[in-house]
């Protein structure tokens, strides 16, 4: 008798022994496609982590005078595959995800209240590193509620498809 070898991804599993996919928690976020936020211009969407993916899904805003103005924040929650069609968006797979992490904004005064998400990744070219801030909360409690579940999701992720 031949030894079946377990699936070492996600794409091998069959789709019939897979959970159905569903929203664990979002947020609307700032993005930084860079290591640390600023608190400065961002790029304005939706954070939104399932039991399978880490999705950014850009809100597109309205140019005034030459600077992009979201005006109201759409929730692409139950219509992410429309939301994914925005440029700017991007996901990531929990069991790509390296690290999530909660850090301070600043060291002193006003910036040293709020937190911002770091997450790395394996992208297609290597590893990356982007931050969130979470809108209209980057508090700690909050920010660090979002990494602790992605970092949940994440081992999880990774014991599961380990031989």
């Amino acid at each position: 008798m031949e030894a079946r070898e377990e699936p070492r991804t996600l794409k091998e599993v069959p789709q019939a022994t897979r959970k159905p996919e569903y929203v664990v928690t979002k947020s609307i976020v700032g993005f930084y496609d860079k290591e640390k936020a600023s608190g400065g211009a961002s790029s304005k969407g939706q954070l939104v982590l399932t039991n399978e993916r880490l999705i950014y899904m850009r809100i597109p805003g309205k140019k005034v005078l030459g600077i992009e103005v979201v005006m109201q924040a759409e929730d692409y929650s139950n219509r992410i595959r429309e939301g994914l069609r925005n440029e700017g968006s991007f996901q990531v797979p929990v069991a790509d995800v390296q690290e999530a992490v909660a850090n301070r904004l600043g060291s002193f005064g006003t910036m040293a209240r709020f937190y911002y998400l770091r997450v790395r990744y394996r992208g297609d070219s290597g590893g990356r590193t982007c931050s969130f801030m979470l809108i209209p909360s980057s508090t700690k409690t909050v920010t660090e509620e979002f990494a602790a579940e992605v970092e949940r999701l994440r081992k999880d992720a990774s014991t599961s498809l380990t031989v």
